[in-house]
């Protein structure tokens, strides 16, 4: 049914907060992040990760939680890359192993506005997700040299990397003045 993931997400929002409500202080996650049946939590002891995901295991018998933690301070999420420091966590563009590079070939027999769309999708991925300057400059990187192996011009990707970034600051600026 149409309606089957959102039956599905207002049942479990419903639970989450009561299974959050009721858990022992001592396990609860210190954050609790969840988007459709992916969760982020952050704990204060890594012992209390197995403990957690048993107490959740235990609140509906047509439910099984699994967890996955950090290695080397690091956890992909939602197609981001989280890395834990002493004090402060930072985000950037996650890419999976299998990932080739490959999108769509600029000598596709496609509209010019979806060549320019696919620019414009994945410098708004990276403003988004990338936490600080340097890692959207090296994101845009990235970008570039993967837009070039998909024989896209060069001319073209540096006009609309300039357009959006020009779009970005202006937008910023206009919103702090308010």
């Amino acid at each position: 049914s149409p309606l089957g993931p959102i039956l599905a997400n207002i049942f479990l929002t419903y639970h989450e907060k009561n299974w959050l409500n009721n858990c022992d202080i001592t396990i609860k996650p210190s954050l609790y992040r969840r988007y459709v049946d992916d969760c982020f939590l952050v704990f204060k002891n890594i012992s209390h990760v197995a403990d957690f995901t048993t107490y959740l295991n235990q609140q509906h018998a047509n439910m099984k939680f699994t967890n996955e933690i950090e290695s080397d301070y690091k956890i992909s999420f939602l197609g981001t890359l989280v890395h834990r420091n002493s004090s402060k966590m930072t985000t950037m563009v996650y890419r999976k192993p299998t990932f080739t590079g490959l999108y769509m070939n600029f000598y596709t027999c496609l509209p010019n506005c979806y060549k320019i769309g696919l620019i414009k999708t994945l410098l708004h991925r990276a403003y988004s997700i990338c936490s600080n300057y340097q890692l959207i400059h090296t994101e845009i990187l990235n970008i570039k040299n993967y837009l070039l192996l998909n024989s896209f011009n060069r001319q073209l990707i540096d006009n609309t990397v300039k357009h959006f970034l020009n779009r970005m600051c202006t937008s910023k600026i206009n919103n702090q003045a308010t």
